[in-house]
């Protein structure tokens, strides 16, 4: 008899742990090129002892649902929400679309995120040094345009693109190759968003951006993108992508979104029909490298990009030696695509005895780069 009670107590003990394990296991739907994907986390990783959500990089995760919104001093650049913070609590199963999933799906993407770039730069850059973006919040409601890289907001009942999160702290990740290593962007431009865009798709292995949240302004990297940039890729054009992709929202004159295309264009006024959106103008770059990753692989184009920027301010301080201005061509006071092309092939040259350099040289002039401009015969040896 009493044999059969241990019996009986070890399968129950067995029993309990497996619903233990089961519950400590989360799969996290996601979107990707029309189709749903699945990961599963181990929720363990990313909760503490007493219920809180926290890694390496962040101090302090909250979730809130958002009641209604507003612009600071009607400043579009300045969104602000009124919202009510909702518990978390772990010591249940996570269901679904729950508060609990959408905070924890956002932790596990940054988290993800910041690995791959603290990876792919040597250990160079520190995330730790940006106290503002360790305590995020999650907000739940119809704003999701809007994400910031320490405000990640997602629709109800909605997939995610993993995109968003690894866009938002490839910003952070930007700056702190600005701020900390000094690399001579001057802040935002086409080339520096298009240099993160592209670990932007490459960590998330498929060309697109903002699927579902930015609808008709999703930015595509498969596309071909030519140089100069065309009126095309102008402010005007996407605000007018943003309008034709909410027109119910954008009819409402009341409505955040519409308030926000509005005070936006106000505030750009003066620009929108000569200033190439960062952003969109970007894919310029990003699907440039795509087409290079494609051919070579994501662990040499990563490295090859990654390096290449490393080196930049090196680079754009021998312009003398390679690039051939041409008359009355301004000379800019920061990278530029030139620098970061010829930064390619010496990379290529370094890294992999030159062997990708008619791939990357192809792909630069198919976007319609000027790379005859670039004097690189006698400075680099190009395969043929």
């Amino acid at each position: 008899m009493r044999i059969i009670y241990k019996l009986q107590a070890l399968i129950l003990l067995t029993v309990l742990l497996g619903c233990t394990n089961h519950d400590k296991l989360l799969k996290l739907r996601y979107i990707r090129g029309g189709q749903t994907y699945t990961d599963t986390i181990f929720i363990d990783q990313f909760v503490t002892q007493d219920g809180n959500l926290q890694t390496k990089y962040l101090n302090k995760v909250s979730f809130e649902l958002i009641d209604s919104a507003y612009f600071f001093n009607n400043n579009p650049e300045q969104s602000r929400f009124y919202s009510r913070e909702v518990a978390l609590n772990f010591q249940k199963r996570v269901k679904e679309y729950s508060p609990e999933y959408y905070s924890i799906a956002t932790v596990f993407y940054i988290d993800k995120a910041i690995n791959f770039y603290t990876s792919v730069f040597d250990h160079k850059i520190d995330f730790h040094k940006w106290d503002d973006y360790r305590s995020i919040k999650v907000l739940l409601g119809e704003y999701a345009l809007l994400s910031q890289p320490n405000k990640f907001i997602l629709e109800a009942n909605q997939l995610f693109s993993p995109s968003i999160f690894y866009h938002e702290i490839g910003h952070i990740a930007f700056w702190s190759l600005e701020d900390q290593l000094g690399i001579k962007f001057k802040g935002l431009s086409p080339l520096h968003v298009g240099l993160m865009e592209y670990f932007t798709v490459s960590l998330f292995n498929n060309p697109t951006v903002g699927e579902l949240v930015l609808k008709k302004a999703k930015r595509d990297a498969s596309l071909l993108y030519l140089y100069p940039q065309p009126d095309s890729m102008k402010l005007r054009r996407t605000f007018q992508l943003i309008k034709e992709s909410f027109p119910e929202e954008i009819a409402d004159t009341s409505s955040f979104l519409s308030k926000y295309c509005t005070l936006s264009q106000e505030l750009y006024s003066k620009i929108l029909d000569t200033q190439i959106d960062n952003h969109r103008g970007g894919f310029l770059y990003t699907s440039t490298l795509w087409r290079i990753r494609e051919q070579i692989g994501k662990e040499k184009t990563d490295r090859l990009v990654a390096q290449a920027i490393l080196n930049l301010n090196e680079y754009m301080n021998k312009r003398s030696d390679y690039y051939r201005f041409d008359i009355n061509e301004e000379v800019e006071e920061k990278i530029m695509w030139y620098d970061f092309y010829y930064g390619l092939l010496l990379k290529d040259k370094e890294l992999f005895d030159g062997k990708n350099q008619s791939v990357i040289s192809a792909e630069f002039k198919r976007s319609n780069f000027p790379i005859d401009k670039i004097e690189v015969i006698n400075k680099i040896t190009l395969q043929n």
